[in-house]
């Protein structure tokens, strides 16, 4: 049970104690000082550790515990919760791919794969009326985080489903059967709270916050040729901006 070495609040900045305080643990945890499910250090040690009151201490926890970073088990103390996960906003990654590059264990379980009428803003935006319709409820490990539902133009990729099962990959499969690599992608993210059937899927309470993406992934071309709603469990995933000034 260790933070990093460096855990110093600076006591003249306009950033509040407890706020410091909150991200110095947050950092421990991305640095793997404080380990998953590992047990935090007492009100009392980071006091002294940190050299702030009870009272910051108390807010900072409180927040994290808010926030699902940390967890409370009642007559043992304060754990680390599970993994959090960055959402990528630079670079264009298939769940599979983005899992495994984090060392997560991922799987998913189809939901339904078919062939419909689309919603009208599915129509309009891959200017057809008959799609291919993938929807899945994705896991790392046995913890479901995300529902993605995909679609499609069905006339561009004949027997998409053919021998497509849960273990397969849905960019992977388009690169193999029809030469395409999904090129860029626009998503827009929103926080919502979940609806009755997501809240079951993904085993969390309605009252639990979510992030709601809408996604369109193109070609190098330009040619738009996935849309995808999906959620993501707002627990276990964050999405960090990277901005700069022009």
């Amino acid at each position: 049970m260790s933070l990093l070495s460096d855990v110093s609040v600076d006591k003249d900045s306009a950033v509040p104690l407890y706020f410091q305080v909150e991200n110095l643990i947050k950092k421990s945890i991305e640095k793997g000082a404080l380990k998953n499910g590992e047990k935090i250090p007492s009100e009392a040690e980071l006091c002294k550790m940190f050299d702030v009151s009870r009272n910051t201490i108390r807010k900072a926890i409180s927040d994290l515990i808010e926030e699902g970073v940390l967890y409370i088990e009642h007559g043992k103390g304060t754990f680390v919760s599970q993994k959090m996960f960055n959402h990528p906003s630079e670079r264009l990654f298939g769940f599979t791919e983005e899992m495994k590059r984090k060392s997560a264990r991922p799987s998913s379980k189809i939901l339904e794969k078919t062939v419909l009428k689309p919603p009208e803003c599915v129509q309009e935006a891959l200017k057809t009326d008959t799609v291919y319709r993938l929807k899945r409820l994705r896991f790392t490990g046995e913890k479901p985080i995300a529902i993605e539902d995909a679609y499609l133009p069905f006339d561009k990729f004949p027997n998409l489903f053919e021998n497509f099962t849960d273990k397969s990959s849905l960019y992977e499969t388009l690169k193999r059967k029809f030469g395409l690599v999904p090129y860029y992608a626009t998503e827009t993210i929103e926080a919502a709270l979940p609806t009755k059937e997501e809240a079951e899927l993904l085993q969390i309470s309605k009252s639990q916050p979510i992030f709601r993406i809408e996604r369109r992934t193109f070609i190098k071309s330009g040619e738009l040729i996935e849309f995808v709603h999906a959620v993501y469990r707002a627990d276990i995933y964050r999405i960090t901006l990277n901005l700069r000034r022009v």
